[in-house]
């Protein structure tokens, strides 16, 4: 889980120190700052919660979604390679990709600049590819274990009860992250909903307390 939220940003977590305390076996405690008495949630190895739900809502609003639409795309892989190694020459952060049968989208953060270039490459290599960026923001909810039914229907309808449109949405087969790709603008708005609706309307705090103490 600490990979997941330093690979969202969280300034408390660089990268490659969250690599290193998980290959160390370190356990690691987020808190709020503003609920100090609260025990807050167990980062470990082993941990899994004892009933699946929703333990953390984080994100970052500074993602450039690339998207390339290229009729071309179909049945080759050498649009997300080759690409993948331009955003690696611009030293851009990559935080999620997706990809159809002819489109493809890298959330990235980085300089504008860097992004504009990574834009203008991408159209030279491929004169007929569309190419868009879109100013977005991610929001995600975290756990040690999200196989709960109907969590996805609850997450898209607390969003769109908040007058949020959501334009993607990610969630893996390990199910420990859903990631709610919305306009940057309606970042806090989608903060605030998720979390009311997939973590203080169930009342995880005694959860996580019988867990810690025992």
């Amino acid at each position: 889980m600490e990979l997941v939220l330093s690979n969202l940003g969280m300034e408390a977590i660089h990268p490659k120190a969250a690599q290193e305390i998980r290959k160390s076996g370190i356990k690691l405690r987020i808190k709020n700052t503003f609920e100090p008495e609260h025990l807050g949630t167990i980062i470990d190895q082993d941990y899994c919660n004892p009933r699946p739900c929703v333990e953390i809502i984080a994100g970052r609003r500074d993602i450039a979604a690339i998207e390339i639409f290229d009729q071309e795309m179909l049945g080759s892989i050498n649009h997300d390679l080759e690409i993948s190694q331009l955003i690696q020459e611009l030293k851009l952060q990559q935080v999620n990709k997706e990809s159809d049968a002819n489109s493809i989208t890298f959330y990235l953060t980085g300089s504008r600049k860097k992004i504009n270039r990574l834009v203008r490459l991408t159209k030279q290599k491929y004169p007929t590819a569309e190419v868009a960026i879109h100013k977005t923001a991610i929001v995600s909810a975290i756990g040690s274990d999200l196989k709960v039914k109907g969590i996805l229907a609850r997450t898209v309808s607390a969003l769109s009860d908040a007058g949020i449109n959501v334009m993607a949405m990610h969630q893996t087969i390990r199910q420990v992250e859903m990631q709610c790709i919305v306009a940057e603008a309606d970042y806090e708005k989608a903060i605030q909903a998720l979390h009311k609706t997939l973590v203080e309307n169930e009342n995880h705090g005694s959860v996580i307390r019988r867990y810690v103490a025992a």
